[in-house]
């Protein structure tokens, strides 16, 4: 029987966070199966929790349309090293994890191998093209999600998916802030206004200007911004230039001791959330990119929390409306009681939402009572 011997593993994770997502449910598949060996593509806490890699995702990361295009033999070649690696392996199961203009290339060949496919974070399907989910059906044999609309979007298709939790609730229900940290950062005692520009090259260039108008029209407000070092730090030098104080690496102590944040769309605005802190959200992209996402997109929100919600809890200023003036009309909104209030109590039914599921264990325990049925 299966679970009688030693059961093999292969995950494929293509960015940071999903190693880190990669890493937990190596350790809880540990418990549940402890001969089990490990194999995968990911980083270095996926090592750490005591996978062979196969591949680093600084080898395969930041592969966007354009980038695919520009390097396509060398996707394919990508794509058919790691089905080589899973071939070669022979696993009891393969955990794709997120990544999923690559996984869904890979998955054919490993469906013919007739292994298990479990998908942990699915495509964002319910997004646009929403025909890929008939595709994601055809080619995964268990779609684990992190977003609870998400099964009822998939039921209405007939299509099985089980919610298994939001990984951010544990993460920053565990997080410490660090006592020090205004002093560590040179910060004064007064409330904290919290920028997350984002942690692409393109958000940033677009959106910190925004941003550094809105310092420079209330200057009394203690402005933070939030860097990340995977950027050239030449990105920020007007920042630099102004004085800002910059928090490197450190969003969740930011929004630890912030008071109200102005964050750009995606995952930090469900962080910001989880943190119990009120925000507007910015994001601007090319006219180009904006154009084509109005044809495609089939969502009425663009952040999480509102998608959660299933209405407006945060205002959305994207595009011609991602100016300082309009997004400064909404942050002081939220200098008033009402206004936090409202987002307070939005915060609250997101919380509810989500759940306070362990994860990583919620994904463990799912693989091993399949495989042991």
């Amino acid at each position: 029987m299966l679970w009688r011997r030693s059961v093999k593993f292969f995950l494929v994770a293509g960015e940071r966070s999903g190693d880190l997502h990669g890493s937990r449910i190596v350790e809880e598949l540990r418990k549940q199966f402890p001969g089990a060996s490990f194999q995968g593509w990911g980083g270095d806490r996926m090592v750490q929790a005591g996978v062979t890699l196969k591949k680093h995702y600084r080898d395969t990361a930041t592969m966007g349309f354009l980038e695919v295009l520009k390097k396509l033999s060398y996707f394919k070649a990508l794509i058919q090293e790691c089905k080589d690696h899973i071939g070669s392996f022979q696993p009891d199961a393969v955990v794709f994890i997120d990544f999923g203009a690559f996984n869904l290339r890979v998955a054919p060949q490993v469906k013919a191998l007739q292994i298990p496919i479990f998908y942990f974070i699915t495509p964002k399907v319910w997004a646009w093209n929403r025909k890929r989910a008939y595709k994601l059906q055809n080619l995964t044999d268990h779609r684990l999600v992190i977003l609870p609309f998400e099964v009822d979007f998939f039921r209405e298709r007939n299509i099985e998916a089980t919610y298994v939790g939001n990984p951010l609730t544990e993460r920053i229900h565990n997080f410490l802030p660090n006592t020090t940290f205004r002093e560590q950062n040179s910060l004064d005692d007064r409330p904290i206004m919290a920028l997350l520009p984002g942690s692409r090259k393109q958000e940033v260039n677009r959106i910190l200007p925004v941003l550094l108008e809105i310092i420079d029209s209330e200057p009394d407000f203690q402005w933070v911004l939030s860097g990340v070092r995977n950027l050239p730090e030449s990105l920020y030098q007007k920042a630099i230039d102004k004085k800002v104080p910059i928090v490197w690496e450190d969003s969740y102590n930011l929004l630890a001791h912030a008071h109200t944040a102005i964050v750009a769309s995606g995952t930090a605005t469900l962080e910001t959330a989880l943190f119990n802190i009120p925000q507007v959200v910015v994001y601007r992209t090319s006219a180009l990119s904006a154009w084509v996402v109005r044809l495609v997109i089939k969502i009425p929100f663009v952040s999480l929390p509102n998608l959660i919600a299933g209405r407006e809890v945060i205002p959305e200023q994207l595009q011609g409306n991602c100016t300082s003036t309009k997004v400064l009309e909404k942050f002081w909104v939220l200098q008033r009681e009402e206004g936090r209030k409202h987002q307070m109590d939005g915060y609250q039914e997101i919380q509810d939402k989500l759940g306070k599921k362990d994860t990583p264990s919620e994904v463990a325990t799912y693989i091993a009572t399949t495989l042991k049925a």
